[in-house]
């Protein structure tokens, strides 16, 4: 008998019941369940069985108050769950606090919402810094100890310190890519807010000289500007999370010489860096793809502002709390 009902189903038929999970009037129709919520919290909960018309399908206003009934369920149950559970006070998450490592500092955070308080109070980040650092001799100005007591922007002094002076942290923050490979973790959501170009001297041959050009990109974002900072009215835990750069990178190209860059990258998407071998075979070339931003849909690089560097030497892609970023501050 069920093979039966089973031909005289159609594709149609069979395509569109996997689709929208109903099945059509020509499948038997066993009864199903639904939640019933005249319980008491505390009591245990049992679904109610109710059977449905087998000809009948559900509207959209039944499959709304079934998916309220379910997120209600689900809410109590995680209650009730939550009854069970003892809460620490939060002065035993300040003593767990002070035996955290820099790099568990994540997980610990996680653990509960009074562990998550812990880590946006002054003292917390105070006691990191002292606790793991022992060199200050690396240390840019406003990152020594007589410098780091302000709470403005707290926690980003410490972690960069710690990018600094940490050996766990020191030699594995700066992705320096290999001029073979080119970076493929280019975040397509980030704009070009400056550029510039530095003079220095060569690490791998100190008599000469070489230009390196830094691309400051900034994430895209709704709320560009934050109105509470704007009015000064930022209160004590806003003030020790404060970073500007928090959603800014930096890329970095090593050449031998100094190239004019258009001013039409500025505030476009940089889309995809691709590194090759110069004509002369002996050194080799970056391009740069730059594309008007857009939310949605692919980047064609045939569309794209190309910008060309060869040769070139060597690149780098910072994040804010590399030890070579370069921060404005960092003298």
């Amino acid at each position: 008998k069920d093979n039966k009902l089973k031909k005289g189903m159609t594709k149609k038929s069979k395509k569109k019941s996997l689709k929208t999970g109903h099945r059509t009037a020509d499948e038997p129709r066993s009864s199903t369940f639904c939640v019933g919520h005249s319980h008491i919290i505390g009591q245990n909960i049992t679904p109610q069985e109710a059977t449905q018309n087998p000809t009948k399908r559900l509207t959209k206003a039944e499959r709304k108050r079934l998916q309220k009934q379910r997120i209600e369920y689900e809410i109590e149950c995680y209650h009730n769950e939550n009854n069970k559970r003892i809460v620490y006070p939060t002065d035993l998450w300040f003593l767990i606090g002070r035996h955290v490592k820099p790099e568990c500092v994540k997980t610990f955070t996680l653990i509960c919402r009074d562990a998550y308080k812990v880590t946006c109070t002054r003292k917390f980040w105070l006691e990191l810094y002292k606790r793991n650092i022992r060199d200050f001799k690396e240390l840019p100005s406003h990152l020594k100890p007589n410098a780091i007591n302000t709470n403005v922007g707290l926690k980003t002094r410490v972690v960069r310190s710690l990018f600094f002076a940490y050996k766990p942290f020191v030699g594995d923050n700066v992705q320096r890519v290999p001029m073979a490979d080119a970076p493929n973790d280019i975040s397509r959501d980030k704009l070009v807010e400056t550029h510039w170009w530095q003079k220095m001297v060569s690490a791998k041959n100190p008599s000469l000289y070489v230009w390196r050009l830094h691309i400051k990109l900034i994430k895209v974002t709704k709320n560009r500007f934050n109105r509470r900072a704007l009015s000064g009215t930022l209160n004590t835990t806003e003030l020790i999370h404060q970073n500007p750069d928090r959603t800014c990178s930096i890329l970095q190209v090593t050449a031998p010489s100094y190239m004019e860059v258009p001013p039409t990258i500025f505030g476009m998407c940089l889309t995809n860096i691709s590194i090759g071998l110069s004509s002369n075979m002996k050194s080799h070339k970056v391009r740069l793809f730059f594309h008007e931003y857009r939310p949605y849909g692919p980047y064609h690089d045939s569309q794209a502002n190309v910008l060309l560097i060869d040769p070139a030497f060597d690149v780098q892609y910072l994040n804010w709390w590399d030890s070579e970023y370069p921060h404005p501050y960092d003298k």
